[in-house]
């Protein structure tokens, strides 16, 4: 990441895993395509859901002020944190990976 910038973005709160994975848009993951380190405003659990291990700690949920501190003075740590969600999302939530489940369901 070539310049250091926060990004926060909100959703409304989800009530279970299915009506998080219901209600995905392509909102949930192209805020981590851009050049700044992604904050959610998303029940941890949630975040984890979605973005693997490392969303929980990318989740603005209790303590934003103290969340915000943290990742000002430790933006490495949180970089690090970020390469592992984009990861998580190749593998987990590709076009090739929602194709393929479009074709399950399809034939199922």
């Amino acid at each position: 990441m070539s310049l250091f910038i926060l990004n926060k973005i909100s959703w409304l709160a989800l009530e279970s895993q299915n009506r998080v994975r219901s209600q995905l848009t392509s909102k949930y993951f192209e805020i981590f395509c851009a050049d700044t380190i992604p904050l959610v405003m998303l029940d941890p659990d949630h975040a984890e859901l979605i973005y693997g291990p490392g969303g929980r700690q990318l989740a603005l949920y209790n303590g934003i002020p103290e969340k915000l501190l943290e990742v000002l003075n430790e933006p490495e740590k949180y970089r690090d944190i970020v390469n592992r969600v984009r990861s998580h999302l190749c593998a987990h939530h590709s076009f090739t990976h929602r194709l393929q489940e479009l074709v399950a369901a399809l034939e199922g």
